[in-house]
């Protein structure tokens, strides 16, 4: 009796370990696309003539809200790295045409 309670337990201790395994999740791309297929071009980053990022955030305990505003904070992030980016090549190209970095 006491064999099978051990072999019971262990059993059941098997089958809560597999049933806590990793799943595998599918990429982001892949649910994105799914998503995002009749979404105007401003939502994907699109905006022609003009400066748009994307931000993107998990969806937590802390509520949507949140998950809302991490996502504005990320494309505001983005958006402060394009810029960066097109001032100091102007800047760059700048100093070249005028020889100011000679």
């Amino acid at each position: 009796m006491r064999k099978y309670l051990i072999f019971s337990f262990l059993f059941a201790l098997a089958l809560a370990a597999y049933g806590c395994g990793d799943t595998e999740d599918k990429p982001v791309s892949e649910v994105g696309s799914k998503c995002l297929t009749d979404a105007p071009d401003w939502v994907l980053g699109n905006a022609e003539g003009g400066l748009s990022a994307v931000g993107a955030a998990q969806l937590s305990k802390a509520g949507l809200n949140y998950a809302r505003n991490a996502a504005m904070a990320n494309a505001r992030d983005e958006m402060t790295r394009t810029i960066e980016v097109k001032v100091n090549n102007m800047v760059k190209d700048f100093t070249q045409v005028t020889g100011i970095g000679d």
